[in-house]
């Protein structure tokens, strides 16, 4: 685990860096493209380095990419559709409580998507978004809450501990107050998932379901106010 995460945060820090500065000549420093494409660079760097210290051929067992069947991904997708109508609901409630029951879910919506930058994004940067936001934020964050540092943790601690140091963190990365709710609970859902199922793959799929809708709303609502 350490190997691969002090690869990962050496190789972030270098190339991040480079990477910034060198899109920033050719874009201007206060564009979109530098911070974006280093970030995008960081998530793909993680399941880089863990194919480089696990090597393609320990990546199944020491990251429980294993496969399962579609009856189980109906199953974990029904207890993501409960969940999320669930944190609808409770966050639609706070709203009412104080004053407004949209107010809520739209500063998910805004805080949980590149809604911010919707306005001033050009075709590159609309690529970057994609790549990053639908694809590569899930695959990363997978990889290193529920597959490495589950895979650590468990090791000595009960699965329920694992699940509140890993949704904590999960939920602390996002950092936005509004999110935090919602970074526990599904953090929690998806550590519950690998440890009935042994896989990581049901949580991946939930997570990218989870960046896939909550950007489409962000990409409507943006549109229908153009």
């Amino acid at each position: 685990m350490l190997a691969v995460l002090g690869l990962w945060l050496g190789a972030s820090a270098v190339l991040g860096t480079a990477t910034w500065f060198t899109v920033a000549t050719f874009t201007g420093p206060d564009a979109e493209a530098p911070t974006l494409t280093t970030v995008l660079l960081v998530y793909l760097l993680l399941p880089l380095a863990a194919l480089v210290v696990y090597r393609p051929s320990g990546i199944r067992d020491r990251l429980a990419m294993t496969g399962t069947s579609w009856r189980t991904i109906g199953l974990a997708v029904l207890a993501w559709l409960t969940t999320m109508a669930a944190l609808a609901i409770a966050y639609a409630v706070f709203g009412l409580v104080t004053g407004d029951a949209a107010a809520p879910l739209l500063d998910v919506l805004r805080d949980s998507t590149d809604y911010s930058r919707f306005a001033q994004a050009g075709p590159g940067d609309w690529i970057l978004i994609v790549i990053r936001a639908l694809i590569l934020a899930g695959i990363a964050e997978e990889l290193l809450f529920r597959g490495i540092l589950f895979g650590w943790l468990r090791r000595g601690l009960p699965w329920w501990a694992v699940a509140l140091i890993t949704a904590s963190l999960f939920a602390g990365i996002h950092y936005f107050p509004v999110l935090i709710p919602v970074g526990v609970v599904l953090g929690v859902l998806f550590v519950w998932l690998r440890e009935r199922l042994g896989s990581i793959l049901p949580g991946l799929i939930l997570h990218w379901l989870t960046d896939w809708l909550l950007f489409a709303i962000a990409l409507t609502l943006w549109l229908s106010h153009r």
